[in-house]
C-alpha cells in the first residue's frame, strides 16, 4: 500500500498509556513491535522484564510471560509475590506463545529458543514481543539476540540493577535495585 503525506499525518496508532517512571522513559509506545532487554547474567534482566510486564498489564493489555530459560521456578514465584504481579500469565513452553491470544508476549530468554520460534517472533505484526537476552562485551549475545537488537523499536540494557532504555522513545535510566533488594532481603 502506498500512503501520501496527508494519510500518514492522519494515521492513528494504538499506544500503551504508561504511568510514572515508565511514562517518563518509554513515553506512549505503540502496542505492537519488537523490544529487547539484554544484559549480563544476574544483573536484573528478569526482574525488569517482570516489572515492565506488570506495568503493561496494568494498562489493560493481556501479557504472557514465557519463562523459557528458568521455567516456573521458586525464584519466579518469589518475584511474582514481591513485585505484586497479578494480571500477567506465565508459561514455560514456547508453543504456548504461538497459540496465545495475549497482546504482549515476553520471551525470557532468547538463548534457549530454536530457529522456527525466532521466525515466529519476527513475523508478529499485531503483538508486542519483548525478548530477553544475555550479553557479551556489552552487546546482545547470540545470533537471535543480535538480530532482535537490529529489529527492535525499543531496547533496554540492564547493568548493575539499572535499566538503560533507548531506541524509539525518550530513553533514560530506571533503577530496579530497590525491588531486587526486597526480593532477596537486602
Amino acid at each position: 500500500m502506498i500512503y501520501n503525506i496527508k494519510e500518514i499525518k492522519k494515521k492513528k496508532f494504538k499506544t500503551i498509556k504508561m504511568q510514572g517512571v515508565f511514562k517518563e522513559i518509554f513515553g506512549t509506545p505503540e502496542k505492537t513491535g519488537l523490544w529487547l532487554i539484554y544484559g549480563a547474567e544476574k544483573h536484573g534482566k528478569t526482574t525488569f522484564a517482570m516489572q515492565l510486564s506488570n506495568e503493561i498489564a496494568r494498562r489493560r493489555m493481556s501479557v504472557l510471560y514465557a519463562s523459557l530459560e528458568e521455567g516456573i521456578s521458586q525464584n519466579i514465584q518469589l518475584m511474582v509475590n514481591v513485585l505484586k504481579i497479578s494480571k500477567v500469565d506465565f508459561t514455560d513452553n514456547e508453543e504456548d506463545c504461538k497459540t496465545t491470544n495475549a497482546e504482549v508476549v515476553v520471551i525470557d530468554n532468547l538463548t534457549v529458543i530454536e530457529n522456527d520460534f525466532f521466525e515466529w517472533i519476527t513475523t508478529q505484526k499485531n503483538k508486542l514481543i519483548i525478548c530477553v537476552a544475555h550479553e557479551e562485551d556489552n552487546k546482545p549475545y547470540g545470533a537471535f539476540a543480535k538480530q532482535c537488537r537490529r529489529l527492535s523499536k525499543i531496547y533496554v540494557r540492564v547493568e548493575g540493577q539499572q535499566a538503560q532504555v533507548g531506541g524509539r522513545c525518550k530513553g533514560g535510566t530506571i533503577d530496579i535495585n530497590i525491588e531486587k533488594s526486597k526480593i532477596y532481603g537486602h
